[in-house]
């Protein structure tokens, strides 16, 4: 029911444009909003750095309408 949201949270996956060839490999995979296990476009076996970022946003004037 989008009558009782008063908040969103979002998550982006960061990667560098090109690879970083002094960094080893990176095969990790990452958790976004506690979804485990999201492989990273281009492929996960590559040397771009990369960083996960959250954040809660609350929508304005919502919570003081409940």
């Amino acid at each position: 029911n989008w009558a009782n949201v008063v908040s969103v949270k979002i998550a982006v996956l960061f990667a560098t444009p090109d690879e970083d060839f002094s960094a080893p490999l990176n095969p990790d995979t990452y958790t976004l909003l506690d979804v485990a296990g999201i492989d990273p476009t281009p492929a996960v076996d590559d040397r771009r750095r990369r960083k996960v970022v959250e954040a809660t946003i609350s929508l304005r004037n919502r919570q003081i309408s409940l």
